[in-house]
């Protein structure tokens, strides 16, 4: 390893290190002659709650199994779909709404090639977040 690389090296762990700087370091070369952009550091894996981890949490605060939960869980996406699908909303008290909402067609450029394309129309999935929940977080 050559003393460019491992200053680059050191000034990203530099960097990651610093609490208000959370940026990662994005090099062009392999040899990192140069550094190229800088983008935000998505969160940390640690700071996200899995599913397994949800299903944990729930099945040790309310004595169930965790095949129950997950059972719960499940059968809460399914109903959650079939609800949206049919043109309804869903609405958890203390979480949030789940709505469907229709994008009309339109038309996008290629960034890469600047080529126009067609995007079509689709149905997505909106979620608000509880009044209640959203106070508490903040």
């Amino acid at each position: 390893m050559d003393l460019r690389t491992q200053e680059a090296i050191w000034a990203v762990d530099a960097v990651l290190e610093s609490p208000k700087a959370a940026v990662i370091i994005a090099l062009t070369h392999c040899n990192c002659r140069r550094l190229r952009y800088a983008r935000p550091l998505l969160p940390n894996k640690e700071s996200q709650m899995t599913k397994n981890e949800l299903i944990a949490a729930i099945a040790e605060q309310t004595g169930k199994t965790k095949t129950d939960v997950s059972a719960v869980l499940a059968s809460l996406a399914s109903v959650a779909a079939k609800s949206l699908k049919g043109g309804s909303d869903l609405t958890v008290a203390g979480i949030g709404k789940l709505s469907a909402a229709k994008r009309e067609a339109r038309e996008a450029r290629n960034p890469s090639t600047g080529a126009t394309i067609k995007v079509p129309a689709k149905t997505v999935v909106k979620f608000k977040v509880a009044k209640d929940l959203a106070d508490t977080v903040a």
